[in-house]
């Protein structure tokens, strides 16, 4: 791409699409314009892209502007219909890789990786483990790619590129982190989604997008707020301008505008609270138990909520860890509109400044078509030379040849076909063979291996409000896997009391699918100089997954 060119990103989630033209000269990038395009009654399973009336907007928006041909194209899509994860695998061939990757992602993933199209990269050959490699694999529904290449196609643009939001954002967080190749999570908080990204020594370790954003905080203060005998009700217009003004207030805090106090706010904001440190509380220590995982003290906190009033310090609270709020974009050099919000550029920073690290998620018809649009390009260039070359060529043949070349040729023609039929028909019966063996090798492992990715998304959705987890561990026992949850119980005036919450988590940990059996190991109890009272609580499950059946012996009489 020249210096003086613009590229067009594209991010598309459940509830808008925002298009945003950046231009690259040398080592700044400039904002030229952006647009959003809300979609009406969003669906959190489906994308932007996937709405036509959104897409007729955005097409009038682009033409209006002339962005369609002077453009390069990159859509980031972000969304449940997006899956990264990170795998420590062992040293395989290509194919081989690719295979057991597929097979590992498919346990792990929200979606059928039949409906997917899946892009699995080698990260690092440098694992703690010298015997295995970091890869990642990155998956998106198979429908939404192709409804960019098709709506990038009828604008004009035959190379547009399709990647993930998330993996964006990881790449500019791994570019701008404070301490090049040292542990680092960053958190990312926008209007409806925040992504948490952890990176280890050896490279990323966790990238997941989390259904939590500035809207939820906002919701929240629509609901009725109480101060003393009044109760105050704020549309959305009117949630959103208090939400900025004060975020999460101090209890002695005075809201002139609305004549309220801080505490007559934080029982709404609460249980958004809870509910996100309860989720990223989970996160880090999954990412801190996995293989080459690392305990973090300290985590960044960037995009367009970092700067909100007391989000830093509430969080900080619940996660037991640093928030730093961090101008990730300021070493980028980002230039821009005084109007414009420049948090919400930074997956579009990401997707040019490290265009390599992300995946190009487009259907293997789509990369042949272009293989082959790119070879008709270049022979357009020598086109007139070579046929004329190949006519002269033909003639001094047939005249040569004359009237046995139809005789001949025409048996060693078919005689040719049939061979090449039969060789082809072989080469598919072995590589067949070769498949099927593989994939029983494959489905064995699988079936021996637990749904950790699984069991984690479970537990943050059972556990009751209040009750974070704290550690996992794991230890076999008698041939079968146990993991070892602590976990803390801390009431306050949203929760149910710590005895009762208690007894919810082990109640929905053997109502779970994931455990065949919960054993208690110990319950304490305390209460915090603020005087909330807490308890902890250490428990032990036996998880249930799938382990192949022992080999029978033969009876012999």
């Amino acid at each position: 791409m020249s210096q003086a060119k613009s590229q067009l990103i594209i991010e598309a989630h459940a509830d808008a699409l925002q298009l945003i033209l950046l231009q690259r000269v040398g080592a700044q990038l400039q904002c030229v314009d952006h647009r959003r395009v809300s979609v009406p009654d969003a669906d959190a399973d489906k994308s932007a892209l996937q709405h036509q009336l959104v897409l007729d907007k955005a097409q009038t928006i682009i033409e209006e502007r002339g962005w369609a041909r002077s453009t390069d194209w990159t859509f980031l899509v972000g969304g449940s219909v997006t899956a990264c994860h990170y795998f420590n695998m062992p040293v395989l061939s290509s194919k081989e890789m690719g295979d057991a990757v597929k097979l590992k992602l498919g346990q792990q993933m929200h979606f059928p990786i039949g409906d997917a199209i899946v892009d699995v990269q080698t990260l690092s050959n440098q694992t703690k483990n010298r015997d295995t490699v970091l890869v990642r694999a990155t998956a998106l529904r198979h429908e939404v790619s192709d409804a960019a290449v098709s709506f990038a196609t009828s604008m004009g643009v035959s190379n547009a590129v399709v990647t993930t939001y998330a993996t964006a954002l990881h790449s500019l967080a791994d570019i701008t982190a404070s301490a090049a190749n040292e542990p680092h999570a960053t958190l990312f908080i926008d209007r409806s989604t925040s992504v948490l990204m952890v990176s280890g020594q050896d490279g990323p370790l966790l990238t997941t997008e989390l259904p939590l954003g500035e809207r939820e905080f906002v919701t929240a203060l629509m609901r009725p707020i109480i101060a003393g005998d009044d109760m105050v009700q704020l549309d959305e217009e009117a949630a959103e301008k208090l939400w900025q003004a004060h975020g999460i207030p101090d209890p002695s805090d005075y809201i002139e505008s609305h004549d309220l106090q801080g505490r007559n706010l934080l029982p709404l904001l609460e249980p958004v609270l809870q509910r996100f440190a309860q989720q990223l509380i989970q996160w880090l220590t999954f990412a801190s138990t996995t293989d080459g995982g690392v305990e973090l003290s300290r985590v960044a906190l960037v995009g367009p909520c970092a700067h909100v009033n007391g989000m830093a310090n509430a969080l900080a609270g619940r996660l037991n860890r640093d928030m730093a709020v961090v101008d990730w974009l300021a070493e980028v050099g980002l230039s821009h509109k005084a109007e414009t919000k420049v948090a919400a550029m930074a997956a579009a920073c990401g997707a040019i400044l490290d265009p390599a690290a992300n995946p190009n998620l487009i259907t293997p018809n789509e990369k042949q078509a272009r293989r082959v649009r790119r070879l008709c390009k270049s022979t357009t260039i020598v086109g007139p030379m070579v046929a004329a070359a190949a006519l002269a060529f033909a003639f001094l043949i047939n005249h040569a040849s004359g009237g046995l070349q139809s005789a001949a040729g025409s048996v060693d023609s078919d005689m040719a076909r049939l061979l090449e039929v039969k060789a082809r028909n072989e080469q598919l019966l072995a590589q067949r063979q070769s498949m099927e063996r593989m994939q029983g090798e494959l489905d064995a492992f699988a079936a021996a291996t637990p749904n950790w990715l699984g069991l984690m998304k479970e537990l943050s959705f059972i556990l009751p409000e209040g009750v974070a987890i704290e550690r996992l561990t794991g230890r076999m026992v008698d041939g079968q896997l146990r993991v070892a949850i602590e976990a803390l119980a801390v009431e306050s005036a949203t929760t149910a009391g710590c005895d009762q919450m208690i007894e919810q988590t082990l109640r929905a940990l053997e109502q779970s699918p994931f455990s065949k059996a919960v054993h208690l190991i110990n319950v304490g109890r305390s209460d915090r100089r603020s005087g909330q009272k807490t308890a902890r609580l250490n428990v032990e499950i036996e998880l249930v997954y799938r382990t192949p059946a022992s080999p029978q012996k033969e009876v012999r009489p």
